[in-house]
């Protein structure tokens, strides 16, 4: 924790940088507010304007996303302390930080219309810190895996890109393509593709590709993101280029299934504690969460040919797995 001047400091939670500062008494309000950022240099720049402009013009400043605006609230702030002249300026827009993949930078005029027909003048990287302080709703274990999305899939290859130049796929005739376009099935995918599993320590694993299931999660969001700008007044985009892509519906991997030896050289192995579970899951072909749920009632031994109903149930708390006779049965 660092403690900055007026009464701001920062706590970095989970991957958020987090402003902290205490309200008076007596407003109604909690004791203290924050305002989250997803880069510690966002933090600290925030601070220091809080210090020069005051708290609600920062707050003001840094929660416009119109970058028009933005501007435009900056220099009055500042042209009222006598610190700039009331002259408006062009703002610069990044350039993508993929290199010879986008154009080198974007200009908008004083009066926030972007240079280029497909230009918003909204960076990626903005829209995706906007996404992400919108999902009030999910959990804290969702949150942080949406931030690892964006940290290690998104960001990376779309950065400071201007969403304007984020596309579907690659025209068909060279004569439409786009300067400085990037394309979520023909390139993100293909990059997708080709990066490996991360460990829980954040490293790569060489050798083994994301599943098809993880990289279409990853789709998914890329599209909700995307929806935001879609629900501007007036949009920003005119369709999502992140829906409508199709993905294999699962990885095609071998089965290797157990003939008799093996499975008596690995009862042999066992401890003799799970050697009853081993003969049941084998004799019967039950999953594992199948016979972890089974009770002692469950089990119908006195009939000629024992039989054991199973079936998934439904809750609130997840998916637990418990007997029913409306289910298939096993029988040993």
């Amino acid at each position: 924790m660092s403690l900055k001047p007026p009464s701001l400091w920062i706590e970095k939670r989970c991957r958020q940088f987090r402003v902290y500062w205490r309200n008076p008494p007596g407003l109604g309000l909690a004791a203290r507010s924050y305002q989250r950022f997803y880069k510690e240099a966002d933090a600290q720049a925030f601070i220091s304007m809080a210090g020069v402009l005051g708290l609600d013009t920062a707050r003001q400043v840094m929660t416009t996303q119109d970058v028009a605006a933005r501007r435009a609230l900056l220099d009055t702030a500042l042209a009222e302390r006598g610190l700039v002249p009331a002259s408006p300026a062009p703002v610069i827009v990044p350039a993508p930080m993929l290199p010879s993949t986008g154009p080198t930078s974007a200009v908008v005029t004083p009066h926030g219309t972007p240079a280029g027909p497909r230009l918003t003048g909204v960076p990626f990287r903005r829209l995706w810190e906007t996404f992400l302080e919108r999902q009030r709703h999910l959990a804290e274990g969702s949150a942080e895996l949406y931030e690892g999305y964006g940290e290690h899939h998104l960001l990376p290859f779309f950065g400071d890109t201007d969403i304007g130049l984020i596309l579907r796929t690659r025209p068909l005739r060279t004569a439409d393509v786009v300067p400085g376009a990037l394309y979520v099935e023909d390139d993100w995918l293909k990059v997708m593709k080709a990066t490996p599993k991360r460990n829980d320590q954040g490293r790569l694993r060489p050798g083994t590709p994301l599943s098809y299931k993880f990289i279409k999660n990853v789709l998914v969001v890329l599209g909700q993101c995307f929806e935001l700008a879609l629900e501007e007044r007036s949009p920003l985009l005119d369709i999502d280029p992140a829906r409508g892509i199709r993905l294999p519906k699962q990885d095609r991997r071998e089965m290797f299934f157990l003939n008799d030896a093996a499975a008596y050289a690995l009862r042999e192995a066992m401890h003799p504690h799970f050697r009853p579970l081993l003969d049941f899951l084998v004799g019967t072909g039950a999953r594992y969460g199948e016979a972890a749920g089974l009770l002692v009632q469950h089990l119908h031994l006195h009939t000629e040919r024992p039989v054991v109903p199973l079936r998934l149930e439904r809750r609130q708390t997840g998916t637990r797995p418990v007997a029913s006779d409306q289910e298939t049965s096993r029988t040993p």
